[in-house]
């Protein structure tokens, strides 16, 4: 795809309180799709807010560098900017900065407190969760000796924290899955997708009660999304499909018909039969333009 027009177009509409002559270099399509989807989020969130100028920043900096955790002045990434500085930065939105490749275990200047130290102060099960999906270390400490779980006084956050895994994979086959997926493996980023099922899988009723109730959220049916999110963003043709079906029908996520296509003709290229099949039955609508290819 070509990404000097597409995130342009992304990050400066409406082009009127910013000038945007930046130009953009494209290190590499992955990354330049990655940012087009994470300044999309952005802008539909911030825009027109004083932390905006700011965020463009942190974007065009990182797609000029090829750089996901380029740091600023005051040695922040994009991920502890928006931590600290972002009204209402939560899981989905650092689960997508996270998605880019931004490390998950900077330490800041001041205070060595990482992401991880600062979801622990908030109480916040879910930001801790994904922050964990990507590798984060539940064993640094800060400037004080604390660790994250030091921070909490919430107790089933501070239990995650102490295990550095989710309670509610409980099985061995669930806890191999795991661990080899926070380290980058794809095949089992999408199985462990698989362990939060809708109906015949399991599914953690104390654990999704608590989130429902504080967090407003079914914690079992967004980490699933996320998993899915996680492994077809680095190409697995299953997950890929099956993303691409939710969001074509709007099931757990926002309707998108346009990027649910765009999935699903990706798991078909890598010869994904499900994906080959429902493309079959289902042709693409003349009305749909395809998002760029992933």
């Amino acid at each position: 795809m070509s990404s000097y027009t597409s995130i342009l177009h992304t990050l400066c509409i409406p082009a009127v309180a910013l000038t945007c002559s930046v130009s953009l270099a494209a290190p590499t399509d992955k990354l330049s799709s990655d940012i087009v989807e994470l300044s999309a989020e952005l802008s539909h969130r911030y825009y027109g807010h004083p932390q905006w100028p700011n965020l463009y920043n942190y974007l065009t900096k990182i797609q000029s560098t090829g750089n996901p955790s380029w740091r600023d002045a005051r040695g922040n990434s994009l991920l502890e900017y928006c931590m600290q500085e972002l009204p209402d930065c939560n899981a989905r939105l650092v689960h997508r900065i996270l998605l880019i490749g931004v490390t998950p275990n900077p330490a800041e200047r001041t205070g060595k407190l990482t992401p991880l130290h600062r979801a622990a102060q908030a109480n916040d099960y879910r930001m801790a969760l994904r922050l964990l999906a990507f590798g984060a270390k539940a064993d640094i400490k800060d400037n004080k000796g604390r660790t994250p779980a030091q921070l909490t006084n919430h107790p089933q956050l501070k239990a995650l924290l102490r295990q550095a895994k989710p309670q509610e994979l409980t099985s061995a086959e669930a806890l191999a899955a795991w661990k080899k997926a926070v380290n980058g493996d794809v095949a089992a980023m999408a199985e462990v997708a698989g362990y939060y099922n809708d109906d015949t899988g399991l599914h953690s009723t104390y654990m999704s009660q608590w989130c429902k109730d504080e967090q407003g959220a079914d914690v079992d049916e967004l980490e699933k999304i996320a998993w899915l999110e996680q492994a077809a963003a680095k190409g697995h043709s299953q997950a890929q499909f099956n993303l691409g079906l939710r969001m074509l029908y709007g099931r757990g996520m926002q309707q998108n018909e346009s990027r649910a296509y765009a999935l699903i003709i990706a798991a078909q290229k890598q010869g994904n039969e499900d994906a080959t099949e429902f493309l079959k039955e289902n042709p693409i609508p003349d009305n749909i333009s395809i998002a760029p290819s992933l």
